[in-house]
């Protein structure tokens, strides 16, 4: 009778292992497995993963990824805590309108904007025109796409709604008399914000850089689309791997280290919003 209970998520739970929990085992199994003549052999090596971690350039694509992720989420962060802010405590009339237009390039496909910065940043784009209309250069500049730059701007478009509404959120369940009480105690403004509102909405903020920098370490448009050879992440590497080279065992193990260091990403900042500490000083 007990497992009666569990019948109603046999469906979920059906889906969830045929189209998770499968595929990552078969994947698992595939990264200690070789190739020969473009087919996965059951020859069990580490072989794979030793490629992965001793070639220098995917390292430097990996660390690469990485920076470009760890930048565009602290440019994220940087926009979003103000904006998040005066939504949230500051526009109290036009909170609504606000938040809609936080919410509208939700409903534009990322591919679409993506293709819409590569037009603006080309050479023939928005601010090359506007450069050159004013005078400030002669010719187009020819680095501004397909460069690190631009992949970051893509990345900013497409996850910047997503830190604003997790720290708006986090900013909105704040109660605003723990403010008043701190200025009835005479505290600053910035001793307010450093020792109230900072630690209080910190789980927001550490949600939103989850909510960001994860899904940026393996997206694979934008460099695609804005980044050329410059701004390859280590996700257009295991896209080639599985696809042209024919080589999913390693493919496979990149995507498992890959792996590894978002759980550990995500440890790091679990324990992180335990450090309330720091900010009693």
């Amino acid at each position: 009778m007990r497992l009666l209970r569990f019948l109603p998520l046999a469906p979920a739970m059906g889906i969830f292992v045929c189209l998770y929990i499968a595929p990552m085992l078969l994947m698992f199994i595939y990264s200690f497995w070789t190739v020969q003549n473009f087919r996965m052999v059951p020859i069990w090596t580490l072989d794979n993963y030793i490629f992965f971690l001793t070639n220098t350039a995917y390292l430097r694509v990996f660390i690469r990824t990485v920076i470009t992720a760890a930048v565009a989420t602290g440019l994220a962060l940087l926009i979003s805590y103000p904006l998040a802010y005066y939504v949230a405590k500051i526009a109290k009339r036009a909170k609504l309108f606000l938040i809609f237009f936080i919410v509208i390039p939700f409903w534009t496909s990322f591919v679409i904007r993506a293709y819409a910065w590569a037009t603006i940043l080309g050479a023939r784009g928005l601010i090359n025109g506007l450069l050159i209309s004013t005078g400030l250069i002669d010719e187009p500049l020819q680095q501004i796409l397909y460069s690190p730059v631009s992949v970051i701007i893509g990345l900013l478009c497409i996850y910047l709604p997503f830190m604003t509404l997790t720290i708006y959120a986090s900013l909105e369940r704040l109660d605003d008399r723990l403010l008043e009480a701190a200025h009835d105690l005479y505290a600053s403004q910035f001793r307010t914000f450093w020792k109230v509102t900072l630690p209080l909405t910190m789980p927001g903020i550490v949600a939103g850089i989850i909510f960001v920098f994860i899904p940026i370490l393996g997206e694979y448009v934008v460099p695609n689309l804005l980044g050329g050879v410059s701004g390859f992440f280590i996700t257009n590497i295991v896209v080639n791997l599985f696809g042209q080279s024919g080589q999913w065992g390693q493919g496979s193990a990149i995507a498992f280290v890959m792996m590894l260091f978002i759980v550990a990403t995500l440890v790091a900042c679990r324990r992180f919003i335990n450090y309330d500490e720091i900010f009693s000083r």
